[in-house]
């Protein structure tokens, strides 16, 4: 019976996995909503925007999980 628990190779498996998709997913949706709304972006372009607002969210997710951790895991510590 599985713990429901991730190893740490696991985990780094599945952020690694996580940001390729949520990439490719970023770019083709960029590719083909920006012209409709009139912008005109090259490859080169929408795959700067691409990696810049991956490393801004990678920063925000590992930001909120450490302060999640710390603030639950105190609360858990004390008994709430």
């Amino acid at each position: 019976m599985m713990s429901g628990r991730q190893t740490k190779k696991e985990s780094l498996i599945e952020s690694v996995t996580n940001t390729i998709v949520g990439g490719i997913i970023s770019a083709t949706t960029t590719h083909y909503l920006a012209p409709i709304l009139g912008f005109t972006i090259s490859i080169t372009e929408n795959i700067h925007l691409v990696i810049i607002l991956t490393l801004v969210s990678s920063a925000r997710t590992y930001t909120v999980r450490r302060l999640f951790s710390k603030y639950v895991g105190r609360n858990k510590r004390k008994g709430k």
